[in-house]
Parts: C-alpha cells; structure tokens; sequence
C-alpha cells in the first residue's frame, strides 16, 4: 500500500489558494497537457512520503508516527512566498515562513521513527511547502520562472497546525485519491 503522512490545510488556506491557482494559470501561457494543477481540495503539506509499505506495518507506522506527533503542542504556520523546483521549474509551490523550525523538527523525528519499517531517509533537507502544480515542458518552465519572480514576495494567510494524518494514496487515470488510515491530534 502507497502511504505518506501530511498535514491537512484548513478552508482558508484553500479558499486563499484557489485564488492564487487562478492568477497564476492566467499568467502563465501553456498548453493543456504541459502544467498539471493540483487540485486545491486535494493539496496537503506532506511531512514523509513512504513510498509502499506492508499492509501489516501500517498499524506499527500509525503508532510510531503518534509517538512523534503527540509531543507537540498546536502551533501556526504562515503561508509565504511562491517558489519552485528545479532549473527550469518542474514543480511550482507556496512555502511556509514562521512555524517551519516545528515542521522541520517533526519531519526529523518521523525519518528517525520510520528507519524501523525500512523506510529510507530523504536524501535532501526537509522543505516545507504545498505543492500547487508540476511543469511538463521545458519551454513552460522558463515562462513559469519569470512569472514566479512577480510572487516572490507573496503573503497568505496564517494556518492553525493541530492534528497530523496518515494517508493511503491510491493513483488513478482521474488522478490520486487519498484515504484517511489515522489522524492524530497535536497537544
């Protein structure tokens, strides 16, 4: 079973996103096929993708994950700032400003936990953001990074970070669909 653990954006944020979305796919000239959106409903601020994992250690991963997460008390994050990945972009994201130092300690904690059920450590340091689309075409990519440099100084709204999930993610030819396997609350 394909699982990650994320944290679930609130009405505001979503509201505030899909505004954001829609400026930016009309500043942003391509071709249907060459930018894939996701969809604002569907968009989480993932903390560990683990890739396929047993079905048996789902339970013990749901565990190990509450270990981590019930140390932490509520906390708020702000949403700033528009970026990217790769050069040209392939991925195009919003990022998080005050409260990443909490998510960046969690997701430390989680790879720490989760080196049990041999689930390997990322390769790159923790970055937390949303993901809002991923870029198919070179050319789109360069006129994706010179539109981007207009919301470099973005500002979104603050959000409330109290409980974590674990997901199963099932792809389909519609796109992914997630399951809830648990969530756990925050102090």
């Amino acid at each position: 079973m394909r699982c990650f653990i994320a944290i679930d954006i609130d009405e505001q944020v979503k509201t505030e996103l899909k505004e954001l979305v829609a400026t930016l796919k009309d500043s942003i000239d391509a071709r249907p096929g060459d930018m894939k959106w996701v969809k604002v409903d569907m968009i989480h601020l993932t903390l560990k993708f683990l890739g396929d994992v047993e079905d048996s250690d789902v339970p013990k991963i749901c565990e190990a994950a509450k270990k981590v997460v019930e140390k932490y008390k509520h906390f708020h994050v702000e949403i700033a700032h528009v970026g990217s990945f790769g050069d040209p972009p392939n991925v195009i994201w919003v990022g998080i400003n005050d409260g990443n130092s909490n998510l960046e300690k969690m997701a430390d904690e989680l790879e720490e936990q989760l080196l049990k059920f041999g689930i390997k450590k990322e390769g790159k340091k923790f970055k937390p953001h949303l993901t809002l689309c991923r870029i198919k075409s070179f050319k789109v990519g360069r006129k994706a990074e010179e539109t981007l440099d207009d919301y470099e100084d973005y500002e979104g709204p603050d959000m409330a970070i109290e409980s974590v999930c674990v997901y199963q993610s099932l792809i389909s030819e519609s796109g992914p669909e997630y399951t809830l396997l648990e969530k756990i609350e925050l102090k």
